[in-house]
């Protein structure tokens, strides 16, 4: 086969999908890799780019169709970021969740005994509206929405995205209009300039809080059109804040933070318990899926009266607080100082007094916990990276009756879980769907020290 350049056109037949969702196939030996396909589909096609190895195809026609290809509900599916499988059917969704856990774990050589299966998935309740935040960016010329994967520099202008509520649509039309009224220019990408950035809205599914964050660069002193956008977003909201990110970096999350109205934190409540959500904290983004997450943990932990139990990677506590009522003692560990303020907060919120939050890495705090608390049962929930080598190591030298790993990455998982498993039995694992329309799952698993 001669050697394949950018802009030929290619057939080929899709053969799987990638942790991002892609498409994988091969022409002759070459790999490649396209958005928006169905494994068992034929696709036609122009090479875009040569990355890692990988041929990137955009298609242009579906020669041969899957079954599970379905009528998607949003204009901007197939080429919006957002929801890159929406025009696959719910099912083969969660299937193809499962399948990316069991491969992941095969690719590590573990037993076919832990193989899941589709009774080991909890779907989400809802497939649509079913985020409390979104962060849509404004583009050059000022449409307001979502990149588009792999590019970017190019925002789709979302008029009806299905992600959060109709009042959070009616919030981006009146930020895509009053920004473009205000006369300055929106953030440019490629020279760094411009005033407008970025609209965060954070929604409290269950406390029907909303807020909304602004972000714009240093440019300017003052907020162009302030009391419009008070007074037009007041009907839709509890908070809204402007922020300020005067770097270069593409980020929604602003250095400084002023409320024009309203607190500058949501509250939700999962399970009873609540939570004070600053704008820029890390929060499970599926309020219904995240209590099911919550109550998985804390059934797989299922401590014995008098047990104590350390929460790695704590975060705000999200975990924590549900730990602390039905053990003796909790401790959190969490890196991120500011996160650990919210924490104590939080606890404080719920009027729950047998935690202590320690902030710093856990890799460097894990040792000297391990030795103040001899914890019955550990639980982690890491980065996507996983474990850190120390963190992993120190685990392993200890005598924890029990560990509860909570991951979202299945590669990660899958090699942490083959250490672990040279001292560790799998008791239980279970995968909870907080992200429908992607490729993403959060799988939990219990293990329990071999004879104890």
């Amino acid at each position: 086969m001669s050697r394949l350049k950018i802009g030929d056109k290619i057939e080929a037949e899709i053969e799987g999908v990638d942790p991002k969702g892609r498409g994988t196939f091969k022409i002759g030996e070459k790999p490649g890799l396209s958005y928006f396909v169905i494994p068992g589909e034929k696709i036609q096609g122009s090479i875009t780019a040569r990355t890692k190895g990988n041929l990137r195809v955009s298609v242009e026609q579906i020669i041969k169709t899957s079954p599970d290809r379905v009528l998607p509900p949003c204009a901007s599916a197939g080429v919006c970021g957002g929801c890159p499988w929406m025009m696959m059917s719910y099912e083969r969704q969660c299937a193809l969740k499962l399948e990316s856990v069991n491969n992941a774990f095969a690719a590590e050589g573990l037993t076919t005994r832990y193989t899941l299966d589709a009774t080991r998935l909890i779907p989400a309740s809802e497939q649509t509206h079913h985020r409390n935040r979104m962060d849509y960016v404004f583009a050059v010329d000022g449409s307001l929405g979502l990149k588009t994967p792999e590019h970017w520099d190019t925002v789709i202008n979302v008029n009806g995205c299905l992600m959060l509520s109709e009042s959070a649509v009616k919030i981006m039309e009146i930020a895509r209009r009053l920004t473009r009224e205000s006369g300055v220019p929106f953030w440019n990408n490629r020279t760094h300039s411009g005033f407008w950035r970025y609209l965060v809205i954070r929604e409290g599914k269950n406390s029907n809080e909303r807020l909304v964050l602004i972000t714009t660069s240093g440019e300017l002193a003052n907020l162009p059109l302030r009391e419009k956008f008070i007074e037009e977003i007041k009907p839709f909201a509890t908070s809204l804040l402007w922020g300020v990110n005067a770097e270069i970096t593409d980020l929604s999350i602003p250095k400084t933070i002023e409320p024009l109205f309203g607190e500058p934190y949501l509250t939700e409540t999962i399970n009873g318990f609540s939570y004070h959500i600053p704008c820029a904290s890390f929060f499970q983004t599926n309020s219904q899926m995240a209590a099911v997450l919550q109550n998985t943990v804390v059934e797989f932990a299922a401590p014995a009266p008098g047990e104590k139990i350390m929460d790695l990677y704590c975060g705000s506590g999200f975990l924590t607080l549900a730990l602390a009522k039905v053990a003796e003692k909790v401790i959190g560990v969490e890196l991120d100082d500011a996160a650990v303020e919210i924490a104590r907060g939080n606890a404080k919120l719920n009027n729950i007094e047998n935690i202590d939050f320690r902030s710093g890495a856990t890799e460097k705090l894990l040792s000297n916990a391990l030795a103040d608390m001899s914890p019955d049962t550990i639980i982690l929930d890491p980065p996507r990276v996983g474990l850190h080598p120390t963190a992993l190591e120190a685990i392993m030298g200890s005598d924890t009756k029990k560990i509860v790993y909570v991951s979202c990455n299945p590669v990660a998982l899958a090699r942490d879980l083959k250490t672990l498993l040279t001292k560790y039995t799998v008791e239980q694992m279970r995968c909870v769907d907080l992200f429908p329309h992607t490729p993403h799952i959060e799988t939990i698993v219990s293990l329990t020290l071999n004879n104890s």
